[in-house]
């Protein structure tokens, strides 16, 4: 029995010294020694996935180590935001989040992290919106169409989101808190095959961010109806969701995001990168090609509560006026 606690008192001992030599290690002034992981907890090909992509080409020349991009796709984004959460905070994994998985997903599903307590800010990426758009074939021009419709057909008109909790379903909540219609939810993993099943037009309306609906609006593949929250900086000339009687808007931040406990030497040096390649205007021409608003004139280091808390009163709100869950949709 002796032996056996010994043991356990041993390999205790081990492992926090491993423990404590890797936070010194990242707390060391040739920080970073290796690759970092960025998490990015959506699939390949839209916003968060462009956003992480920038970040990690600009932001790896500046530290000089490879920032190495990891989609983790799933449940709205919370498996992603999940293992970043979990990771060791030693400056060498970092997360893209939004507000899908800061806001939304807390407020409209069970989720295994604290937006709050488990991660810190290195910084605030970006604002965007998101759009409405349809298929050539879809009998409306703008928002009111749709809205229009829906009434004479209520229950039978099924819209696309990229997610149960997603800003996308937000967005659809504004419109249901406005004038109380009805629509079928069809959620999908990820904008980019959602773009495509509207394309290709095996769903004729939905929800979509500007990186996956560019080029078809572009190429008249898609219309756009609606923005959800003020004029989209990519695609010119789409009326608000105000401009048509929806007095409601959801702006779409992006953050970089590192575990909760990181050392604050690792965030000073990784927001010190951050702030560096949003200066950089290739990288902020990038980012706003992707449909967001990069935000580099910021104070050194975000603070991130207000911000979510500002943001969760005002989702609480409208899914109080609607009673939406993630679950029943």
């Amino acid at each position: 029995m002796t032996r056996s606690f010994d043991h356990l008192v041993r390999a205790a001992a081990v492992a926090m010294a491993c423990m404590l030599s890797s936070a010194v290690q990242a707390q060391s002034p040739g920080y970073p020694i290796k690759p970092i992981r960025l998490i990015v907890p959506q699939p390949p090909g839209g916003t968060a996935d462009t956003v992480g992509r920038v970040l990690a080409e600009f932001m790896g020349q500046d530290l000089g180590e490879q920032m190495i991009v990891d989609n983790r796709p799933g449940a709205s984004s919370s498996i992603g935001m999940e293992a970043a959460a979990r990771s060791a905070p030693d400056g060498y994994t970092l997360i893209v989040a939004s507000s899908t998985g800061l806001v939304v997903n807390p407020l409209m599903m069970q989720v295994r992290f604290d937006p709050l307590k488990d991660f810190e800010p290195v910084g605030l990426v970006s604002e965007g919106t998101v759009l409405m758009v349809a298929n050539p074939e879809f009998p409306a021009k703008d928002l009111r169409d749709v809205v229009a419709l829906a009434r004479k057909r209520p229950d039978e008109i099924a819209y696309a989101t990229w997610g149960l909790a997603s800003p996308a379903a937000v967005c659809m909540q504004m419109i249901v808190a406005a004038t109380g219609i009805r629509m079928n939810q069809v959620p999908y993993k990820g904008g980019s095959p959602l773009v495509a099943d509207m394309v290709a037009g095996h769903i004729k309306v939905g929800f979509a961010d500007s990186t996956s609906a560019f080029g078809p609006i572009q190429s008249g593949k898609l219309k756009a109806l609606a923005s959800c929250a003020g004029p989209s900086e990519v695609i010119p000339g789409v009326p608000s969701f105000k401009d048509q009687g929806i007095d409601y808007d959801f702006l779409w931040r992006t953050f970089l995001l590192a575990p909760a406990g990181t050392p604050q030497p690792v965030l000073e040096r990784l927001n010190q990168a951050f702030r560096q390649a949003l200066a950089r205007p290739e990288a902020a021409a990038r980012l706003k090609d992707a449909g967001t608003n990069p935000m580099p004139t910021q104070p050194p280091m975000v603070d991130l509560k207000p911000i979510i808390e500002r943001d969760t009163i005002l989702l609480k709100k409208i899914l109080g006026e609607t009673n939406a869950k993630a679950t029943s949709q």
